[in-house]
């Protein structure tokens, strides 16, 4: 059976939190580097995943936004978010 990844929903939060705060301030290289940890930290935050497809989004790189986007979904659909 597969092991379910390794979730710290207190670290992915404290890097939301963070990651939010600088995608607001405009910083979007650092709101890139806080959210892509914070995804890391619990692959199940379906807000993460829907900031970092708008940081990606920001950046043009279209493509990583709409994928970030239907994780997001996903795991809003799911009900592990």
């Amino acid at each position: 059976p597969l092991e379910a990844p390794a979730r710290d929903p207190a670290a992915a939060a404290r890097l939301l939190d963070a990651g939010i705060a600088a995608y607001r301030a405009g910083r979007i290289g650092d709101a890139a580097t806080r959210l892509d940890a914070a995804v890391k930290a619990d692959p199940t935050n379906a807000l993460a995943w829907y900031y970092l497809g708008a940081v990606q989004w920001s950046l043009g790189k279209t493509d990583a936004a709409r994928d970030n986007f239907r994780q997001g979904a996903a795991h809003e659909a799911a009900g592990t978010a």
